[in-house]
């Protein structure tokens, strides 16, 4: 059962476990990106506006609830590359 001792463990798990886990999520993203010959690429970890830029991670306002990799084209764009990214 959920009781009022776990609410800490709750507020610990979602404000800083899973945001860490959708930073690690969108680093195998970019990891293959940059592997694959992607330019500009980008990680925005949440929604809502922007809190602040640090290089290519971008963190938004509502930072645990949202991640996302954008890049511009891959130099090896055939299908195993696309796989490997997505």
């Amino acid at each position: 059962m959920f009781g009022f001792q776990d609410i800490p463990k709750f507020f610990l798990a979602f404000f800083v476990v899973l945001p860490v886990i959708s930073f690690l999520h969108e680093g195998g993203h970019v990891f293959f990106a940059w592997l694959m010959g992607g330019k500009n690429i980008k990680v925005t970890v949440g929604t809502g506006d922007m809190l602040f830029r640090l290089g290519m991670l971008e963190v938004r306002q509502y930072y645990f609830w949202y991640g996302h990799c954008s890049f511009d084209n891959l130099k090896r764009n055939q299908r195993i590359a696309n796989i490997l990214v997505f």
